[in-house]
């Protein structure tokens, strides 16, 4: 398939589409006070919500069971459904690259916007009493998440177009 504007600026809303799926979760999420919402914090600033009573290990677990399914199944199912029933992909390559172009642009919106900008620069997501902890994501984590952004749009796009390849 040659990619049109027409093909393009599918991709592209599709990604914006991907974005508010990663976004919207974490904002209502955290609209009732970050610590509230600490499934998205590392281990240490989990357990220090916890220790000091802002919330319950219980309450996270919880709320991560709804988020996650409030991100993932969105994305397991729109995403295959926009670039197969949309898109008209049909092809392994088609499916493939198709998937991969979607799943990026949310990967470096989630990590540019939502983790360096958002988490980072902003006071949206500041615990009171956690200053002594910042920076939130350590450069440890941070790389981590680099090399998952780099890895699981491709990934994603491999298992899509096993699945549903019709060529």
């Amino acid at each position: 398939m040659i990619l049109t504007i027409k093909l393009a600026l599918e991709i592209i809303v599709e990604g914006l589409a991907v974005c508010f799926i990663f976004f919207f979760p974490c904002a209502v999420g955290v609209s009732n006070g970050p610590e509230k919402f600490a499934i998205f914090y590392e281990k240490r600033i989990q357990d220090w919500v916890i220790n000091h009573g802002l919330t319950t290990k219980k309450e996270l677990k919880r709320k991560s069971i709804i988020c996650m399914s409030a991100i993932f199944l969105p994305l397991l199912t729109i995403i295959p459904a926009a670039v197969f029933f949309i898109n008209g992909a049909r092809s392994f390559a088609e499916i493939f690259w198709q998937i991969t172009a979607v799943c990026y642009i949310g990967s470096v919106f989630d990590k540019v916007f939502m983790d360096y900008y958002w988490v980072g620069f902003t006071t949206t997501w500041d615990i009171p009493g956690t200053e002594q902890l910042k920076p939130y994501i350590s450069k440890k984590d941070w790389v981590k998440k680099i090399i998952g952004a780099i890895v699981w749009p491709p990934l994603m796009g491999v298992i899509y177009a096993f699945c549903l390849h019709i060529n």
